[in-house]
């Protein structure tokens, strides 16, 4: 029977199940049929049936391909003639009808094959230049270089006009604050100066005498008297004028008030309210009460540790665990709630061992512990806990 129009190409999707995927058109020998996965021409794992039937066959695959691969099944019947009649010998019509059908598979695949497409279906232009293209009018249209010359400069300036004008406003806006802020500052000092004016100067009496004067508030806390040097020891009950205070002293229960001349008696130490309920840094302490603060909840998996100590995070996706302002000696606890298996990366500041990320990127809950140094983070996790 002749060969009949027929396209010798059919394209599938692989579904990662089907194994058998027919073609459509005549083939006179199973090396006639080219196939192709993603474009890679497969020599093995399959076979084919149906050669020399004019409505086709199939292509059986050893294993299925994959979800999404392209199976290509083109019939590239070679170019050349391979038979040789003899002089005198017999010609059989068989023979003259597969010699034509194959003359006309030549040519069908030749005229489905466009100029420089490769077999995964996309055009290789081979280095050579394109000629007449249009101007593009769709989306997905070619284009010219007269059309990109044209568009892209003006675009481009565009674009940097756009910036221009962004950074002016950027700039007005800045020397709007400045003026701002000098009127603040302005006002600021004149009412300073107002206020200074409006004070009133106390007078002090006058000095009697040659002997040594010191100053200090009268009782009532309302102008400057001076005392004299006995005057001032007897305030705070000095024997001589080499008595020495050292120690720390409270205010509340030993109340020193004048102003006192070193050279005629010394005070030495610190001087500070005494609170018993006041923490001190230099100092052992004992705690009666719970000390605490609450759990900070942050779901970005970056932790700023000057928000406090401890921490509650339930992330909603991927993410890369990170501590910003970082402080040496600071450490704490992360409540970590894994709700679906998010993969959780670190940053290069936190340092942890090699199951640490395999552990915490599974669904569940964990308590992870820090503690920074000022430059790293260590950190450590429990397993999953229910």
């Amino acid at each position: 029977m002749p060969i009949t129009n027929q396209t010798p190409l059919s394209i599938y999707a692989g579904n990662g199940a089907t194994t058998i995927f027919p073609y459509t058109f005549k083939l006179l020998d199973d090396e006639d049929l080219s196939v192709y996965l993603d474009g890679t021409i497969q020599v093995t794992g399959y076979s084919i049936s149906g050669v020399g039937d004019d409505g086709g066959g199939s292509v059986t695959f050893t294993v299925a391909p994959a979800t999404d691969v392209v199976i290509r099944l083109e019939r590239t019947v070679s170019k050349d003639r391979n038979t040789d009649y003899v002089e005198g010998g017999q010609l059989a019509a068989s023979t003259l009808d597969n010699d034509f059908d194959r003359i006309v598979m030549m040519i069908q695949d030749s005229a489905e094959a466009p100029l420089l497409e490769t077999p995964d279906g996309k055009f290789d232009a081979e280095s050579k230049v394109i000629k007449n293209v249009a101007t593009p009018v769709a989306g997905n249209d070619a284009t010219n270089k007269t059309y990109v010359d044209s568009t892209i400069p003006a675009n481009v300036a565009a674009a940097a006009a756009s910036a221009a004008a962004a950074s002016t406003s950027a700039s007005n806006a800045a020397t709007s604050e400045t003026n701002a802020a000098t009127s603040e500052s302005n006002a600021s000092t004149s009412a300073f100066n107002a206020a200074a004016s409006a004070a009133t100067i106390p007078t002090y009496p006058t000095l009697a005498g040659n002997g040594l004067k010191y100053t200090r508030l009268n009782v009532g806390a309302t102008e400057m008297e001076f005392r004299t040097t006995a005057e001032v020891l007897s305030d705070i009950g000095a024997a001589t004028a080499s008595h020495n205070h050292s120690g720390v002293y409270s205010l509340t229960s030993h109340d020193h008030s004048g102003v006192y001349s070193l050279t005629s008696h010394n005070h030495s130490g610190t001087y500070e309210p005494v609170d018993t309920n006041l923490v001190r840094k230099n100092a052992i302490q004992s705690f009666t009460a719970p000390q605490r603060g609450p759990a900070i909840t942050d779901n970005d998996l970056s932790f700023d540790l000057t928000a406090g100590n401890n921490f509650i995070c339930t992330p909603t996706g991927a993410g890369t665990l990170t501590f910003t302002n970082l402080a040496a000696g600071q450490c704490g606890t992360v409540i970590l709630i894994n709700g679906s298996s998010y993969a959780i990366s670190k940053a290069a500041a936190v340092k942890c061992d090699t199951n640490f990320l395999a552990k915490v990127s599974v669904t569940g809950s964990y308590m992870v512990s820090y503690y920074c140094d000022g430059t790293n983070v260590y950190v450590a996790t429990t397993g999953a806990l229910s």
